[in-house]
């Protein structure tokens, strides 16, 4: 399934495991560089056959590393939204945001730790091998090591930009601040290593092997630069927000549809079976209520008196919230047009 933040590949525990669409690109790099690299002796296809191999299993490295920390997030009580794949580890989003600042040093701390055994691990291991299996064996290994050493970097989006916000949150009790402050660094530190990575390039450029890693450089922290400005720029929003409740925000429905009748204009609807909710729409005008409406179940109910900063962070999961008061009762409708009027 395609989603804003990247495909969906399943839900292995639950949340959506998302790839973003960077990988593509990275991992033809990937690709390339092994080639040229550590594959570089044997015939060209050969080569690719090998660095092919290496990369998708280096994926499945990554994708265990973020389902373990999903575990130990649903362990200290704080699910994950979803996770989003990257080529430098998983990006995840928590449901909730944690009540205490250990439980997100633990997660964060999961990260690396991962990887980190299970590259020592596969080292390890290359050595009762030899030839072809020992060389994979021994590059997806040194790489998950390199995964770790990056991820401890105390900058968003890295596990160690997540350890970062726990422990400033802990000094400063001001988690919003804490954030703004990781995402800075995640500039910085995507910033110098794509100057880092140019300079390596123009230096090296009679040698590819080595112009290779510029090239990484400059990838990756252009990635990591995109990603923490997002995330500070959310983080800047959330402070705005204060301490805001749903209930405050919330609007009253654009109007009322029923299941077999076709959204009628702009705004979001609330969608009736009979005397009940069935759901909420706001698709485009004439669209089918019943293929575009998102049924009402739980998921999508907001208490009134629920901090809008964590409605936001369910609301980055769908496109609506209804808000309900303590005795269950329909007061309105958070969605982002809402959210705009007040941001």
């Amino acid at each position: 399934m395609q989603r804003k933040r990247g495909l969906e590949i399943g839900r292995p525990l639950g949340f959506p495991l998302l790839v973003h669409g960077s990988w593509f690109p990275a991992g033809a790099l990937f690709v390339a560089h092994l080639t040229i690299s550590a594959y570089g002796g044997h015939d060209l296809l050969g080569a690719v056959l090998l660095s092919v191999s290496t990369v998708l299993l280096f994926f499945l490295s990554v994708a265990i590393k973020v389902l373990v920390q999903g575990l130990v997030a649903g362990i200290v009580r704080v699910p994950f939204a979803d996770a989003t794949l990257y080529i430098f580890g998983g990006i995840t989003r928590s449901a909730r945001e944690a009540k205490r600042s250990i439980q997100d040093l633990l997660v964060a701390a999961t990260g690396p730790a991962v990887a980190g055994a299970l590259g020592f691990a596969v080292v390890t291991m290359s050595h009762r091998f030899h030839g072809l299996p020992s060389d994979v064996l021994w590059t997806i290994g040194v790489a998950n090591v390199a995964l770790a050493i990056v991820n401890l970097l105390p900058a968003t989006p890295l596990d160690g930009g997540r350890a970062l916000v726990a422990f400033l949150s802990t000094t400063t009790h001001d988690r919003r601040k804490a954030e703004v402050t990781a995402g800075r660094a995640g500039q910085l530190l995507g910033l110098l290593s794509i100057v880092g990575g140019i300079a390596v390039v123009a230096l090296e450029v009679a040698h590819p092997q080595d112009a290779a890693l510029g090239l990484w450089a400059i990838v990756g922290g252009a990635l990591i630069a995109v990603c923490a400005t997002r995330s500070r720029r959310g983080a800047v929003t959330l402070r705005r927000v204060g301490a805001a409740k749903a209930g405050e925000w919330a609007k009253p429905f654009a109007g009322r549809v029923t299941l077999d009748a076709a959204v009628p204009g702009a705004g979001t609807f609330a969608v009736a079976d009979g005397g009940r909710l069935a759901g909420v729409v706001s698709g485009r005008a004439g669209e089918p209520v019943r293929d575009v409406m998102v049924p009402w179940t739980s998921e999508i109910a907001v208490r009134s008196n629920e901090p809008v900063s964590s409605a936001l962070t369910r609301l980055a999961n769908g496109s609506v919230l209804v808000v309900v008061d303590e005795s269950g009762t329909v007061c309105g409708v958070l969605d982002r047009a809402a959210v705009k009027e007040h941001i």
